[in-house]
């Protein structure tokens, strides 16, 4: 999933050389992500003048700091040479899919920095709120906060934009912050008067049956439209194998609406296509929950997650007679990788926290 998923508008600052600039050579190095924002002529309402939004560069910054070593014995290649041809190719096919296991297991984490207001779950809006202004301290009224609404969208009657909680201090007092990670923790939402109704979305899990699985795939797609989000073909999203493929497959609409693009179901990466997304099928033990509590979904268009890697130390073989270890030969190599999210691109991704059942 992950060469499919994320996208590489990156590159090395100071290096003159294209074919460097997105070369992942040594460890910890750092990328700068780039993206456009505003631009286009603008017609005010009412008054017939045409204004211009000039184009802003943002700037953010990706690190390569995760790293996988490859370090295969191979104990005598006459035990297995009547079945592998070239066992030190065998053993490179088989290590590049558990980096490529790695990194899908990495891109699973990333629910969290879809943007707030694209969070779909249960809404939680007991009680009323008052926001301070400046400092962000929340002060409910019927409110039963928990510490498991840390992270998670909160907006308002009175906010023109979503926030998120921060953190959470009792029942009845939370703070929050601006939907931020490249800048300073702050809050510009101004002061919120006590009785004011709010919502905090995704606070518990969706039951998602044959029934409405296709309904809410649409409401995820909705929420990419609002934000004006390309539909043109580069939206995906993950879910568990076996506790969503069932359900999805045993949908109405499966023979209508979602289209099947692979003829045979693999072990993970069954791909569908429904709502406008693609759909990647992964075990079910990579996903941060579990089918009674809810399992913590993400999805998105390509241009959410940033994503470089390659070989740090190129891959290598050891001659039995070199290894100073064993009587061995030694396959090694070293790999990293590293994602980012912009803070200009979380609008560009889902997070869908549900739980499946056939019935």
């Amino acid at each position: 999933m992950y060469v499919d998923v994320v996208n590489d508008n990156f590159e090395a600052q100071n290096v003159s050389d294209s074919k460097m600039k997105k070369k992942v050579d040594k460890k910890y190095k750092e990328f700068v992500v780039t993206t456009l924002t505003g631009g286009g002529w603008k017609s005010t309402a009412g008054t017939g003048a045409i204004t211009y939004s000039k184009v802003t560069e943002v700037l953010s910054r990706l690190i390569v700091g995760t790293f996988l070593e490859i370090a295969d014995e191979i104990p005598s290649v006459a035990a297995f040479a009547s079945a592998v041809e070239d066992p030190d190719s065998e053993i490179i096919n088989q290590a590049g899919q558990a980096l490529y296991e790695e990194m899908d297991k990495a891109l699973l984490a990333y629910y969290a920095d879809a943007a707030s207001g694209n969070w779909l779950g249960t809404v939680y809006a007991t009680g009323t709120v008052t926001v301070a202004v400046t400092t962000g301290a929340v002060v409910g009224v019927g409110t039963t906060f928990a510490a498991g609404m840390v992270g998670k969208p909160f907006k308002a009657v009175g906010h023109s934009k979503w926030y998120r909680v921060k953190t959470f201090t009792d029942t009845t007092h939370i703070v929050i912050e601006n939907d931020s990670d490249d800048t300073t923790s702050a809050y510009d939402g101004g002061a919120i008067a006590g009785g004011t109704a709010y919502e905090i979305q995704a606070n518990t899990c969706l039951a998602i049956t044959k029934s409405n699985i296709k309904y809410y795939l649409d409401v995820l797609s909705g929420m990419l439209d609002t934000n004006s989000i390309p539909n043109d073909g580069k939206r995906w999203l993950a879910l568990p194998a076996l506790a969503a493929g069932p359900v999805l497959k045993a949908a109405p609409e499966f023979n209508v609406d979602i289209e099947k693009v692979h003829g045979d179901v693999v072990e993970k990466g069954l791909l569908l296509k429904s709502s406008g997304f693609n759909l990647y099928f992964l075990p079910d033990a990579w996903f941060t929950g579990d089918n009674t509590n809810g399992f913590m979904c993400v999805g998105g268009h390509k241009a959410f997650i940033t994503g470089a890697f390659g070989y740090i130390e190129n891959i290598s073989t050891i001659d039995a007679e070199k290894n100073p270890n064993s009587h061995s030969d030694l396959v090694k190599g070293l790999f990293g990788h590293g994602e980012k999210v912009a803070d200009e691109r979380r609008k560009a991704g889902v997070a869908f926290y549900a739980k499946f059942n056939l019935t």
